[in-house]
């Protein structure tokens, strides 16, 4: 069984002389199929993108994107890292093309799902150049259908932007390795420097590069060499001024011993089948526990199809096999193995190594002159090197890692299929082979229509909020509707602000990033505010305010049965979670005359503390409330943080921390800070307490006219003196 590679005529755009260039398109544009797999690439990745996530990364990358267009920052860096490193900028400004457009979210979500469309696109136009129509159908069709690819397009992150520079990546190696044009090394440096910025996982890529060179020396020019090194000097320009500043220190945790023992297992294997799956699920082998898993959800429209898909899996991974070896087999076998019998003398070892070495010469030799055995080496490559190494590993592996490799598998079935489908053709006798061929069609067929309906039925769990992917869902459609409504229901009662939730048992980044985000586009000024330990409202001077809250949160509820009157007004939901809750609140007067001398100076004014049972604590908490007496605007990516440390008044009593995360102060709001207390000590009558105050903002590094914006929060925390001029603040329970 051969594979050859497209005749010439059968070229893209620029192989052919100008005037023969509407010949050459001419074909490409007749292919009808093409229309087809890229309209079903498009529905199955911009379906319902309102339900994409938008928590975590996706906010800081976009806040980033925005905040670049509309403040004239340049970004320095992307968001940080899973190992504690900050990431390269290009992510943010591929997003500040859709930031520049429209100030919604929604719209960089729908620009990540294109880049993937186009990937789908590109690998047509790539199979088809070197192993023809059919190949290029079954491989984009497969693409397009295959669930880890969709879920992987439709939110923002940098991994999700990789499919098409890794497909082109390829594409400019093969355009010297198996085209022998020169023109290609600068492309394949950019792209390289491209992906390493999206994930430096990517930069297993180096080694298909680095064969590449071996296999074409003679396509590089100087002008390629220099233009390539200037590209990589100015796309990385920014982040060099970051590593700059912070002396390399990336580089010292990024080389740095991990601190996990490396050991050898499957993991990585795994993943790389998980992307032939047309239904997507996440298990132990992403986070140490199923987070989902359609056989065991009923209710998942993928339950009833499991056993079909599995069959499709298995099918697509025997082709998978039969790829691999038919590539192996296409680089192998011009190699001459020299005899093995007994070496019974040192001159016949000799003679042995001797042979050996002139086979392997013999072999690369033959090898160079063999297009198509080049570009089988470099697909080799391409998909065997990421999952070798992340074999054996320190730090877990997650699925993204294997993005790189996409759509490579695809391809190497569709070449088995297509190869083997030719084979038939040549067999004898003629009639029955007729008729396996046939039989082959039908069966790729049926694959590609079962995985068709198996990725659109979990696309519909995706959206129903059934497959909630790793994080859980802050979708983007509930979070706009929750804050449009809050603002609604504002304006429509004359209120004048609106205070919003968010506890660390949800997406902490959201506070600091998306949540703020979306409350900037509202009509009403907002607070948004911590709330494991803490509560901000309006003083009942200040009238009424809304109030949206997660159903997930147990203390501000409870704090607001005790200090206001609440009427909930409405319950806006989250997809695949718990809904939103929003009410009107009305706090109760003090009862008693606030003492200007007891707080701490020019930040907080003393109202009381009590020790309380609050509803739904199991422990005693010691609830202080404070009249906050400075302004702090909104900014983008700021926290006002009060970090307070109270010590009950008996001996050997440990001190007690709370912080109160706030994303802007208004002078007469009410801040009630609590401290869960251990039953031996809630009899205390007084307790010492100190507090800092900390403004925790991203580091902007300005080099005369410059200005760069990083990822990088930093702060100096204030000690607070009490008005009594002491460091610590005596609170009584009775104030």
């Amino acid at each position: 069984m051969n594979i050859t590679l497209q005749q010439k005529q059968s070229s893209p755009i620029g192989t052919t002389p100008p005037k023969s260039r509407w010949a050459a398109l001419r074909p490409w544009l007749l292919s009808w199929e093409i229309y087809i797999i890229v309209i079903i690439a498009a529905v199955l990745r911009l379906y319902r993108m309102d339900t994409s996530e938008f928590s975590g990364d996706q906010t800081i990358l976009f806040r980033m994107a925005y905040d670049a267009v509309h403040y004239g920052l340049i970004p320095a860096t992307s968001n940080g890292s899973s190992i504690h490193t900050m990431n390269p900028p290009i992510a943010v400004y591929l997003l500040m093309i859709p930031a520049a457009i429209s100030s919604d979210p929604l719209w960089a979500t729908i620009w990540t799902g294109l880049f993937n469309v186009i990937a789908v696109l590109l690998a047509y136009i790539f199979t088809r150049r070197y192993y023809g129509r059919l190949a290029a159908t079954i491989a984009a069709s497969l693409y397009a259908t295959a669930q880890t690819t969709i879920v992987f397009s439709r939110f923002i992150w940098q991994p999700s932007l990789i499919a098409p520079f890794a497909i082109l990546f390829i594409f400019a190696l093969f355009w010297g390795v198996v085209e022998q044009r020169k023109g290609w090394f600068f492309p394949a440096l950019l792209l390289l420097g491209i992906l390493s910025q999206l994930h430096s996982l990517t930069l297993f890529l180096a080694v298909p590069l680095f064969l590449a060179i071996l296999l074409a020396p003679r396509t590089i020019r100087l002008r390629d060499v220099v233009l390539g090194c200037i590209a990589l000097l100015i796309i990385y320009a920014p982040f060099l001024v970051w590593e700059k500043t912070t002396h390399f220190s990336d580089f010292t945790v990024l080389f740095g011993k991990s601190g996990a023992p490396a050991h050898i297992d499957d993991r990585a294997l795994v993943f790389y089948e998980r992307f032939l799956n047309a239904f997507y699920y996440d298990d132990k082998y992403l986070h140490g526990s199923t987070i989902y898993d359609p056989t065991t959800t009923a209710h998942s429209v993928v339950f009833p199809l499991l056993k079909l898909l599995r069959i499709m899996q298995a099918i697509l991974e025997l082709c998978l096999i039969g790829g691999f070896a038919l590539a192996i087999w296409g680089v192998l076998r011009n190699i001459n193995v020299p005899g093995t019998g007994k070496m019974r003398h040192a001159s016949s070892f000799s003679a042995f190594i001797a042979r050996l070495f002139i086979g392997a010469r013999t072999w690369w030799k033959n090898l160079r002159a063999d297009s198509l055995a080049c570009g089988l080496l470099i697909m080799l490559l391409w998909q065997i090197v990421p999952v070798l190494v992340l074999t054996r590993h320190g730090p877990p592996v997650h699925l993204h890692y294997l993005l790189v490799i996409v759509p490579g598998p695809f391809i190497f079935i569709a070449v088995f299929i297509t190869r083997a489908i030719a084979w038939f053709r040549t067999q004898q006798p003629i009639r029955l082979w007729k008729s396996v061929r046939y039989g082959t069609y039908a069966v790729v067929s049926v694959v590609l229509l079962v995985q068709l309906i198996g990725s659109s039925a979990s696309l519909v769990d995706m959206t129903n909020g059934i497959n909630n992917h790793i994080f859980g869902y802050n979708d983007i459609g509930s979070l706009e509707h929750a804050f449009q409504e809050a603002d609604q229901v504002a304006q429509e009662h004359h209120i004048s602000r609106v205070y919003s939730t968010l506890s660390v048992n949800d997406d902490f980044d959201a506070l600091l990033a998306g949540f703020p985000y979306l409350a900037s586009q509202m009509h009403t000024p907002s607070t948004l505010f911590e709330s494991s330990r803490c509560l901000v409202m309006p003083s009942p001077q200040g009238g009424p305010a809304v109030m949206l809250t997660r159903s997930t949160d147990v203390l501000t509820p409870a704090l607001l049965k005790e200090y206001a009157n609440i009427v909930l007004v409405d319950e806006p939901p989250v997809s695949g979670s718990t809904p939103f809750k929003l009410y009107i609140v009305t706090p109760y007067p003090y009862g008693h005359t606030l003492s200007t001398q007891h707080g701490f100076a020019n930040q907080l004014q003393g109202i009381d503390a009590q020790v309380q049972q609050l509803e739904g604590q199991s422990q005693p908490t010691l609830v202080t409330r404070w009249t906050l007496l400075h302004a702090a605007q909104p900014q983008s990516l700021v926290t006002y943080n009060y970090s307070m440390s109270v010590a009950p008044n008996l001996a050997g009593a440990a001190p007690i921390t709370s912080t109160c995360l706030l994303t802007s102060i208004r002078p007469g709001d009410q801040l009630i800070a609590t401290f869960p207390l251990d039953p031996n000590i809630a009899s205390a009558r007084s307790f010492g307490m100190s507090s800092q105050y900390l403004v925790n903002a991203p580091e902007v590094i300005t080099l005369g006219p410059l200005h760069f914006e990083t990822c990088q929060w930093q702060g100096t925390p204030e000690s607070l003196q009490a008005t009594d001029g002491t460091d610590t603040l005596t609170v009584s329970t009775h104030l």
